[in-house]
C-alpha cells in the first residue's frame, strides 16, 4: 500500500471568457515523473451579474494526455498545501489557459458533464471513481463550449499526490 504524498489546491480568481473565446483549460497539470496524482474535487462558478445571457450551460470535460503535450500558457499558478506539514507539490499547475496542443499521443476524454453556469459546478467523485494522473502523462479540465456572453470565472481544483 502506498501512502499519500498530500494533498493540494490550485485556484484562478475572475478570469473572463467572452463570447469570441472558443475552447479553453480551467485548468492543466503535469505531474511530476514517479508521482502520480488523483483528482479530488473541482469547483467551477461565475461572478458577472446574472440575467438571461449567463442562463448559459457549457460542456466540460477532463482530458488525459497520453503524450507530449504543448500547454496553451496564461496563467501559471502554484499548487498550495492543504496541510503544512506536507512537502511542496511536484505537479506543474497553470490555469485558464488557450486550449493547448496535443503534439503526439492521445487526448482521451476521462469524464464529460455539463453546467449552469449560474448554478457553479462541484465535482466530487468517490475515492474508487477519481480519474488518477500517471508522471508521464498531462491532464487539461476544459470548457467545450463558446459562451453566450463574457463571464468572469474563478475556480479550485483539489489533487493529491499518490
Amino acid at each position: 500500500m502506498t501512502m499519500n504524498r498530500g494533498y493540494y489546491t490550485v485556484s484562478f480568481s475572475d478570469k473572463a471568457a467572452t463570447a469570441a473565446m472558443a475552447d479553453f483549460d480551467f485548468f492543466e497539470l503535469s505531474p511530476a515523473a514517479e508521482k502520480p496524482i488523483e483528482i479530488v474535487g473541482i469547483f467551477i462558478g461565475q461572478t458577472t451579474a446574472e440575467g438571461d445571457a449567463n442562463e448559459d450551460y457549457v460542456r466540460w470535460t477532463i482530458r488525459r494526455i497520453t503524450a507530449s503535450f504543448a500547454s496553451g500558457g496564461e496563467l501559471a499558478t502554484t499548487p498550495v498545501k492543504l496541510d503544512t506539514g506536507d512537502g511542496a507539490s511536484s505537479c506543474v499547475c497553470e490555469a485558464f489557459n488557450a486550449v493547448g496542443t496535443v503534439a503526439t499521443g492521445t487526448s482521451e476524454i476521462a469524464h464529460t458533464d455539463t453546467f449552469n453556469i449560474r448554478t457553479g459546478l462541484q465535482y466530487l467523485p468517490p475515492p474508487e471513481m477519481r480519474i488518477k494522473i500517471a508522471g508521464n502523462e498531462d491532464c487539461v479540465v476544459r470548457c467545450e463550449s463558446t459562451m453566450d456572453a463574457t463571464t468572469n470565472f474563478s475556480g479550485s481544483l483539489y489533487f493529491v499526490e499518490v
